[in-house]
């Protein structure tokens, strides 16, 4: 078996050399165009995109090939192109690319993207042109960092521009993306993964002139820098996939923002201003400043992460008053900075510069008269020392640590349980229990020494440092860790199939993987999954003994926390995960392996296995994973969403036929038709594009109107009370709920897991209707047409002061649209098992409500005469909706005459 990343790169034509772990993303998404500039022989710029060979290009000029990449390190593993070095030159030899002519480039709706590190500022720079006579599209920086996409309309160009958030362009890595969708008429620029610019416009593709990418047709204006992972699209990529297709490069930083570091110090752009920039949620007040200039300025050396082509250095050495070059310190005692519980991240690589190694990486330590309170992490000695203060005393824990390389070092302490542990590469290494800590409430918190002048300086690299107001889990920060590596991060020195797994710049360990064993079938290179969850995957092994110790962690699976990170030791012949419980939002398995060579504590990483599993939960022919609406409720998965489940039924809404758990099915309260009662489209049809969504349902005005009757911003499908009556959706729709949750209670289960209740599910009678007019009861707020509002005749008529029929003022912190404050209990005055509010005698009087609420009834058939309801259409009579009736009480007994059988009193 050769891993997905291996397979990647081989059809690349690269025998697992490494790689971009983004490539894997762009392919999944079918790029007509896919030039990663990994050629390594002039003049071929090779296409691995759907139109492959037949739009091969040609290099032109001497642009440098196998030039580190945007990929994860070591970047060498992932090529670039660096085009005009030397700009001396404008004319047809400057550097560049040129792509051959075909439609398919040039489609009428497009996405292209490309990740770009200038070298050079000049006035223009064209990174990728084909615009020509006012059709097809440019996109070029100026010398005022602005990136431009300019789009060719037929008649002009349409011009979207953004910054790039980085102060100096030639520092780092950016990603441009400019899409078009034709459907829509929107054009739309992203830079670094982030939507900066849109228009709505016409667009005009080039229709015959071949593309020209690092300079112009002419050789004019020409690209000067590092250019890498073009990808060209016959459709405008979604704001999501955008974002994924950038993060999948930038994987750490992506992950690490959905943690919420209180600070997070990248050391990219801010050196140029001497300070240190926080990109963590309580921003700018926790900046850092430099205790010390250095004298030669600081150095651009490459980070620790791709694309992060900044970090500091402190140079200080032994005997020097240099001590506090390369240390910085907050602006004061921070409290942030300085929480109960805490965790610190950061990438250190101690003696990488100067000739000690090591010393204190950050301080956060306050000391008076021998008391000391707060933090630190050293280094000395060759390990990691993790210490915390408590008055008069300190406890320390330590993990070994490796001189001259980027280690990922992370301490976490809990307030709540004394816990307090440390983590190198992703490893749980040391810990103690009920450990004390006081918080530092008076000095300065220190990145890159202590604040001293002599001897606290930290001699070597740091980069990525972020600082939590809680502990961080073994899971978050094995993930955090794993987030920060290759999917391939190997040197090509294994035989055949064979992987590296030292990870080193030679191959001292290689594994070969035979197999793979999935639901008990030999799948051999074939990732597809089966549909009930449950996997076993078995996998033998040669070039491991008995005493290597591996490691498999399946982030984001279902399974307990404690269950989620697995060890043991290699057996001879054979080992097996079961990964089980899998919770159905998860898309993707990251099953990542590390090999520990025993007795030494270093991990390295072996390989990450990605496992898809391919799941059609509608039995439509299309996988989940392509299917635009993967249960056919007939609302595209995008509205649904892919993370949230409404009724917390485990089920997302994206595959729940009734996300709100009301028995109403979400076809229903989207505005569609379910005459089988199924949940899913009738008649489904997919011939035009097999994307999963019912054709009649695309293309503009054709979606499903999807309602929010009550105007609370939550759609009638997520909305337990669609109308505002006070009563819920599961009363008014004849469904049960005894526990007064808006819910309906589970009669029959749901036994085939598509989130409706088994009993609801089939049902082919309508709606309930009870006035026959043009609404269902659930979202008619006079569901009798008695012209009293229901609301009114469930007992909460002090609820609707303007009598429109809908609460005045809803309290709703849960978001369910179902007032927080209310108790639904049914009124049956006249106990005929027919609720008040759709009974159009309540107290069986023979006489109807709407007469003894003081209306007219001519005909007496005890619902509105010349019934009118236009806008807005909620089954209120308009002439009577806002001129509440006086509900009289004429034996003033304190029981309203429609409640009162004998109303005046007279004993008859």
């Amino acid at each position: 078996l050769v891993i997905l990343a291996c397979l990647l790169f081989t059809v690349l034509g690269q025998e697992c050399t490494g790689g971009n772990s983004g490539a894997i993303t762009i392919l999944r998404d079918n790029p007509q165009g896919y030039f990663p500039f990994s050629d390594l022989v002039l003049p071929t710029f090779t296409n691995y995109g759907l139109l492959g060979s037949d739009v091969d290009g040609t290099y032109v000029g001497t642009p440098q090939l196998g030039t580190p990449g945007v990929a994860p390190p070591p970047n060498e593993q992932d090529p670039s192109a660096r085009f005009n070095e030397i700009l001396i030159i404008i004319d047809d030899s400057t550097d560049g690319a040129i792509i051959p002519y075909h439609p398919d480039l040039n489609a009428e709706s497009f996405t292209v993207e490309i990740w770009t590190k200038p070298t050079s500022v000049n006035l223009v720079q064209y990174v990728y042109s084909s615009l020509s006579g006012n059709t097809g599209i440019d996109i070029y920086n100026t010398i005022a960092a602005l990136w431009v996409c300019e789009i060719g309309t037929g008649t002009g160009t349409v011009v979207l521009s953004a910054y790039l958030d980085h102060v100096n362009l030639p520092a780092a890595w950016g990603y441009i993306a400019c899409t078009y969708d034709a459907d829509s008429s929107t054009a739309t620029l992203y830079v670094d993964g982030k939507l900066m610019d849109s228009a709505t416009t016409s667009y005009a593709p080039n229709p015959s002139r071949n593309t020209f990418v690092g300079r112009q047709v002419d050789g004019t204006t020409p690209f000067a820098g590092l250019l890498d992972e073009l990808a060209i699209f016959d459709y405008a990529l979604s704001e999501k996939q955008v974002e994924e297709h950038w993060a999948n490069v930038f994987l750490y930083k992506y992950f690490q923002e959905l943690l919420n570091p209180f600070a997070s110090y990248q050391f990219e752009e801010d050196l140029l201003s001497f300070e240190i920039h926080n990109s963590g949620i309580k921003g700018d007040i926790l900046n850092l400043q430099p205790l010390l200039l250095p004298l030669t300025g600081l150095p651009l050396i490459t980070g620790a992460l791709p694309g992060l082509d900044f970090l500091y250095s402190n140079r200080g050495t032994l005997g020097t008053l240099t001590g506090l070059e390369g240390c910085f310190g907050s602006n004061g005692n921070q409290p942030f900075l300085n929480t109960d519980s805490f965790t610190i991240v950061m990438y250190a690589a101690p003696g990488a510069v100067g000739s000690l190694l090591g010393g204190t990486a950050i301080s956060s330590v306050s000391t008076f008269l021998g008391s000391s309170s707060g933090y630190d992490l050293t280094y000395n000695g060759g390990n990691w020392i993790a210490t915390v203060y408590n008055g008069f005393t300190s406890t320390s824990i330590s993990a070994p640590g490796a001189d001259l390389v980027y280690q990922h070092v992370a301490m976490t302490y809990n307030d709540t349980t004394g816990y307090f542990a440390i983590y190198v590469e992703g490893f749980l290494i040391d810990a103690e229990t009920d450990v004390n800590m006081q918080k530092n409430t008076g000095a300065r918190t220190f990145i890159g020494g202590d604040g001293g002048i002599l001897l606290g300086g930290f001699d070597g690299r740091i980069d990525e440092v972020s600082i939590y107001d809680y502990a961080l889990s073994p899971e978050q920060i094995s993930d955090l860790f794993n987030t920060g590596r290759d999917l391939c991060e190997t040197a090509n020195d294994c035989a055949g199939n064979e992987i590296c797994i030292n990870g080193g710049v030679s191959c001292t360990v290689c594994l070969s993987i035979t197999s793979q064993i999935v639901d008990l079938v030999d799948v051999g290179t074939d990732y597809q999954l089966s549909n009930n969850r449950d996997y076993s995957i078995d996998f033998v092994q040669t070039g491991l003994t008995s005493q290597d110790l591996i490691s498999y962690s399946v982030p984001g699976s279902g399974e307990i926390d404690a269950f989620r990170f697995f060890e043991d030791f290699y057996q001879s012949g054979s080992n097996t995960i079961e990964i089980s419980q899998l919770d159905p939002s998860i898309l993707v398995i990251n099953a990542a392996f590390f090999i520990k060579r025993a007795p030494e504590l270093g991990w390295i990483e072996g390989f990450d296995l990605i496992l898809r599993p391919v799941t059609d939960t509608d039995n439509d022919g299309v996988v989940d994973l392509l299917d635009l609406d993967s249960d056919n409720d007939g609302i595209p998965d995008l509205t649904e969403g892919i993370i949230a489940d409404t009724d917390n039924d485990g089920i997302p809404n994206y595959l729940d036929l009734d996300s709100d758990g009301d028995g109403i099915p979400d076809i229903i309260e989207a505005g569609g038709i379910d005459n089988d009662g199924d949940g899913m489209v009738d008649n489904f049809d997919d011939s035009n594009n097999g994307n999963g969504l019912h054709d009649p349902l695309e293309g503009a005005g054709n979606a499903l109107p999807v309602p929010d009757t009550d105007s609370d911003t939550i759609p009638d499908y997520l909305d337990l009370d669609s109308d505002n009556d006070l009563i819920p959706d599961v009363i008014e729709s004849e469904g049960i709920d005894a526990n007064n949750d808006g819910m309906m209670d589970s009669i029959s289960g749901d036994n085939n897991n598509n989130g409706f209740e088994d009993s609801a599910e089939g049902n082919t009678n309508p709606m309930l209707n009870s006035d026959n007019d043009d609404l269902p009861n659930y979202i008619d707020v006079d569901s009798d047409n008695d012209s009293i509002p229901d609301i009114y005749e469930s007992g909460n008529s002090s609820d609707d002061g303007n009598f429109d029929g809908r609460i005045d003022s809803l309290t709703d912190n849960d978001d369910d649209g179902w007032e927080d404050n209310i108790v639904y209990s049914e009124i049956d005055s006249d106990s005929d098992t027919i609720p008040d509010y759709i009974d159009v005698d309540s107290d069986n009087d023979g006489i109807p409500d709407i007469i003894e609420a003081g209306g007219i009834d001519s005909d007496f058939d005890g619902q509105v005469d010349s019934f009118t309801d236009t806008t807005p259409m909620d089954g209120f009579d308009d002439n009577i909706s806002g001129n509440p009736y006086p509900f009289p009480d004429n034996d003033e007994d304190l029981i309203p005459d429609i409640y009162d059988l004998d109303s005046d009193n007279d004993g008859i």
